[in-house]
């Protein structure tokens, strides 16, 4: 069974990870294209903090952006930050920060 994300009140979403788990963590962008008035993802980055890793490329799939994250020490939180550009003319650009906690499970 997967985790959910949380909404925290610091406004960030935030779920648990195992240190030892290569997990694909996806980032439900629909309901912002909609917002946006936009045609959909072009392109997409992750990035993470020092001490876990991404494996390979963002994968778009309609409003869905999708990256392997690895690693981390337990007890630490570590931000991810997903990326995006749209295929409008001129593409629109925004990001949101997932935190992703390390607990030994």
């Amino acid at each position: 069974m997967a985790d959910s994300f949380i909404v925290r009140p610091d406004g960030f979403y935030h779920i648990d990870k195992d240190p030892q788990a290569e997990l694909v963590y996806t980032a439900d962008l629909r309901e912002w294209i909609a917002a946006a008035g936009s045609l959909g993802v072009a392109s997409a980055t992750v990035t993470v903090e020092s001490g876990m890793s991404t494996s390979g490329t963002a994968g778009i799939s309609g409003g869905y952006v999708s990256q392997k994250l690895a690693g981390g020490t337990i007890g630490q939180a570590y931000e991810a930050v997903w990326e995006w550009t749209t295929l409008d003319v001129p593409p629109q650009k925004d990001q949101r920060t997932i935190v992703i906690h390390v607990r030994a499970r």
